[in-house]
């Protein structure tokens, strides 16, 4: 039983070393990229950052 757990958490181990690598060079690929702008939905960014509000309409009165 034990072995198997020791299997298990080997090859947990493997993949999430994979996952590591893969995400080094995809910041080292970004980071090569340099500043640059990039369009991203509404709604996405949204789900990112949070809903922003939207700035609210003029009060328009009346003077009297």
């Amino acid at each position: 039983m034990t072995n198997d757990r020791e299997e298990r958490l080997e090859a947990f181990r493997r993949e999430w070393e994979q996952q590591e690598q893969a995400c080094r060079r995809i910041a080292e690929a970004v980071a090569r990229l340099g500043e640059v702008e990039i369009a991203v939905p509404r709604d996405v960014l949204a789900q990112i950052v949070g809903s922003t509000p939207e700035p609210a309409a003029p009060v328009l009165g009346v003077r009297a």
